[in-house]
């Protein structure tokens, strides 16, 4: 039973491990499903009838642009089955690209024509991955195509001709150069998350003085207010001349007190929050508790700073169906608070729009549905919105809705998103339900 859960565990690892390897290079996904879908069939008519090769094969041009249609149409796929698309992109990158250039760059005994086609390849292959992905699939794919050559023909591969070494030698440089390009991008990348991390930790460092200052204060005043309410009493009832403060007024100053309290904490609370989006960190066990998802929803749209009523008043929430999840409440709302930044953003963008919240009781997920009909999005970046560092806002940093798809995948869940340019957007936020031990 514990060596099940333990490769069950190994591999959730290996699953988040491929999940943040895609999540971090940013691949263009859809551009190059498009590219193998049209390229692998169209140059088995070029190599066999145009400019005939020595050998071609339809059949794995054929298995390659499946493949590569499967990527067109991620968007599409069945929520259970998304879970793995980073599993079968990676597959699909090691069948099209290393394998495939180099099985059939040894059919063609090292031809120049196909010498040029695995460098050209292999040079979408630096564009696509990781130093750390290349290499490996790199080596699994040319072990692959080596041992399929060597069952599947007769010939014997001719490595000490001049052609084949120059082959190898022009193998070897694409190699190299890949991953010192590889190195270099992921590097670059790294850097901006720090100079973020960076610039984050020193804003929150200046936010917090204040907010220390404010809630010493509040704590000072809090200390001494039923002396100060007492005086206020006794003065009253001796009738010395002091202005009349009215009973709920008095209330309102002693509960106050107390919000700032809670508005300091929460303030503090949504500064981590905000370095844990810079950092794409994931919350600790401690941090999770069972939650009302109504509750985080109304407490979200209570404390949203709207810019004025007017605003407010474009969100419509349909409350009654609460479910209830094991998450950080603060991790939901912040998540909501992001939705509603993007929104209104767009929606004063056009003048134009409302926003709606409701949600869905479900049995394998719970959905809490967020919809606007502002600006929509277009088809060409809908599939890149989650991606980290992505926006087509001048003024954004791209990790708003990288952070969400992190907090949701962090519970269990999911967010996706569909839109239609110009008329609307709708996120669907999956929660796993809470399961009660009988």
């Amino acid at each position: 039973m514990k060596s099940k859960q333990s490769i069950r565990q190994l591999w959730r690892r290996f699953r988040s491990a491929l999940d943040l390897r895609l999540e971090e290079s940013g691949s263009p996904i859809v551009a190059f499903g498009l590219f193998g879908l049209f390229n692998y069939p169209i140059f088995y008519w070029v190599w066999r009838y145009l400019d005939p090769q020595l050998y071609t094969n339809l059949t794995l041009r054929i298995v390659a642009a499946v493949l590569c249609f499967f990527l067109l149409v991620k968007n599409y796929w069945p929520r259970s089955l998304k879970p793995y698309f980073s599993l079968y992109w990676y597959f699909t990158l090691l069948f099209t690209l290393p394998f495939f250039a180099s099985f059939m760059l040894m059919m063609n005994h090292g031809s120049g024509v196909w010498r040029m086609n695995a460098m050209l390849l292999l040079f979408i292959f630096v564009l696509l991955v990781d130093w750390l992905s290349f290499t490996i699939l790199f080596i699994l794919g040319g072990f692959s195509a080596w041992l399929c050559y060597t069952f599947t023909s007769e010939a014997i591969f001719p490595i000490t001709t001049g052609e084949t070494l120059g082959a190898v030698i022009s193998y070897l440089f694409v190699i190299l150069v890949g991953i010192i390009f590889a190195q270099r991008r992921e590097r670059a990348q790294l850097e901006k998350l720090h100079l973020l991390q960076t610039i984050g930790a020193s804003i929150a460092h200046e936010l917090r003085t204040p907010l220390l200052t404010i809630s010493s204060g509040a704590t000072g005043v809090k200390q001494y207010f039923p002396a100060l309410l007492h005086a206020y009493k006794e003065a009253q009832a001796k009738q010395l001349p002091i202005e009349t403060i009215r009973p709920q007024h008095l209330q309102i100053l002693e509960k106050s007190l107390e919000d700032i309290h809670a508005e300091v904490n929460y303030a503090n609370t949504i500064i981590n929050m905000l370095l844990m989006k810079a950092s794409q960190s994931h919350m600790s066990n401690h941090e999770i508790s069972l939650c009302s998802l109504e509750s985080c929803v109304e407490q979200a749209l209570n404390r949203y700073p709207f810019a004025d009523e007017n605003e407010k008043n474009i969100v419509t929430w349909t409350p009654g169906n609460d479910v209830e999840f094991i998450g950080n409440p603060l991790l939901v709302i912040h998540v909501i608070f992001n939705l509603l930044k993007n929104a209104l953003y767009y929606i004063a963008k056009v003048k134009k729009g409302e926003i709606q919240l409701w949600l869905n009781k479900g049995v394998r997920y719970h959905e809490l549905h967020f919809r606007d009909t502002g600006a929509g999005i277009p088809n060409k970046v809908l599939s890149q919105i989650f991606e980290r560092f992505y926006t087509t806002n001048a003024n954004g940093t791209g990790t708003g809705l990288a952070f969400c798809k992190m907090v949701m995948e962090g519970l269990g869940g999911n967010i996706e998103c569909q839109s239609r340019e110009g008329e609307y957007t709708e996120f669907t936020l999956y929660f796993p339900p809470h399961k009660t031990k009988d």
